[in-house]
């Protein structure tokens, strides 16, 4: 009810699994007022936002897609949070 089925069309599109569970996170991601964070250990996720911010990306790669070993990632999620960019680690 939060969502309508055009929407979770356009999600499946854009590569979200079509399972009721992928359905109410991708509700959670674009309907929160925080950021969300996501633990995605199948990569389901990672396809389905990189598709959705493909634009974002774009215009900020260096910003958007880090490791966890990488010293600069305090300032990548200070960048990405102040801009409303996403941050895939």
């Amino acid at each position: 009810f939060l969502v309508d089925e055009g929407t979770i069309g356009e999600w499946s599109l854009e590569g979200l699994p079509n399972d009721e569970l992928s359905i109410q996170n991708g509700i959670m991601a674009t309907r929160s007022s925080r950021y969300p964070l996501m633990i995605d250990p199948q990569g389901q996720a990672l396809q389905w936002i990189k598709c959705r911010e493909a634009d974002r990306i774009r215009r900020m790669p260096q910003a958007c897609v880090t490791t966890l070993s990488n010293r600069m990632l305090k300032d990548h999620i200070d960048t990405t949070m102040s801009q409303g960019l996403c941050l895939i680690i």
